[in-house]
């Protein structure tokens, strides 16, 4: 996806360069321009953060962990965007004010004979090992007796959700070139909002059993069965520069043509991330033995989130008359916006670490329009 991004960008790059070559302005008659957008996209970079449900057999250190079966992988889902602006006569500048915004959400679910809770390197979530080891602190499902550390708390089910929250705000000032008798370039440049929201739970239960160290098989434990819950919370909210390019090239007077853009924001603004879990052991019939809870907010903290879109499609235009046209465009885009998302790994009410990661957003895009030429 970051390979692809890279390719729209510089070909959306080639094309403002090319406009030097050879530009006039064009003369618009002016008046409104107006857009609206249809998408469906994937969200990048929020699959499951909690590891997965794996069958394990072995021995301590020997442990054998099948292959892992809860990934929640977001979804492919509907967005749109709507703009409007005005084209000034006789200049080729405009202004121009764009929305858009996306949920993308999703579940997963998955049982099992016998699993234990591991994370994306196979590491067991228990409290025997370092915050560098076990970076979710999931701890406690260890089981002791009289002679101390016996074996491992044995998973039935797993289930993970996540949400993903995307709204773009831009207010730009544009102006339009024409290249040649086929080619129309536009530059811009104004400020840019957004406001990004991630969330994300995870659930594992347990079924009563635990693997025995020394046996290395799963035995029945009528005294624990435990349910463990890990989720956290991530927010942004920013604005700052935006800049970009975009070009068409049409086939003649055929209406028909190829366009390609490339949008680059730089915004400064806030953000804040809260993590809560809890592990909760009962008997045989659901009667409550112990419950360990905890929970960390972060502070809400100054924060840069760089952006980058781009797209690439192709477009149909229908002169209605000498001031406005009607069209149709469709192709693929890509945003991403680059350390948006912040984690906060804890064990109990203590802060184990934070980690920051991109949030990238990819899909085919369909897009009417009336401007004016």
């Amino acid at each position: 996806m970051q390979r692809g991004l890279v390719k729209l960008s510089t070909l959306a790059v080639a094309m403002g360069l090319a406009a030097a070559a050879q530009a006039e302005v064009p003369s618009f008659k002016g008046g409104l321009n107006v857009g609206v957008e249809a998408n469906y996209m994937q969200a990048y970079g929020v699959d499951s953060e909690f590891g997965y449900l794996a069958t394990a057999t072995g021995q301590p250190g020997e442990l054998d962990i099948a292959a892992a079966s809860l990934v929640n992988d977001t979804k492919y889902k509907f967005g749109f965007g709507v703009n409007i602006g005005y084209a000034f006569p006789g200049t080729g500048n405009d202004i121009n004010i764009g929305y858009s915004q996306i949920k993308i959400s999703n579940d997963s679910a998955y049982t099992t004979d016998a699993g234990i809770a591991v994370d994306h390197d196979g590491n067991l979530f228990i409290n025997s090992l370092s915050p560098s080891d076990d970076p979710f602190n999931v701890h406690d499902n260890e089981i002791y007796d009289d002679h101390g550390l016996i074996g491992y708390t044995l998973l039935s089910a797993a289930a993970s959700s996540s949400e993903v929250k995307q709204r773009q705000l831009d207010v730009t000032f544009g102006q339009t070139v024409n290249v040649g008798n086929n080619m129309q370039v536009r530059f811009n440049g104004g400020v840019g909002y957004a406001k990004l929201n991630v969330d994300q739970a995870s659930v594992f239960v347990g079924n009563g059993h635990y693997l025995d160290f020394t046996s290395g098989e799963f035995v029945k434990d009528d005294a624990n069965t435990t349910e463990m819950g890990l989720g956290y919370s991530s927010e942004f909210h920013g604005a700052g520069p935006t800049v970009g390019v975009d070009g068409t090239y049409t086939f003649g007077n055929t209406g028909l043509g190829v366009k390609a853009g490339m949008q680059a924001s730089l915004l400064v603004g806030k953000i804040e991330s809260a993590s809560a879990g809890y592990i909760e052991t009962t008997d045989t019939d659901y009667n409550e033995i112990d419950e360990d809870a905890f929970a960390y907010a972060s502070p809400s903290e100054s924060h840069v989130v760089p952006a980058l879109a781009a797209n690439l499609g192709l477009t149909y235009d229908y002169s209605v008359n000498d001031a406005y046209k009607v069209g149709v465009e469709a192709g693929y885009q890509v945003k991403n916006y680059f350390n948006a998302v912040k984690i906060s790994h804890v064990e109990e009410s203590a802060q184990a670490n934070e980690v920051t990661s991109n949030l990238a957003f990819a899909g085919p895009y369909l897009k009417l329009k009336l401007a004016a030429c």
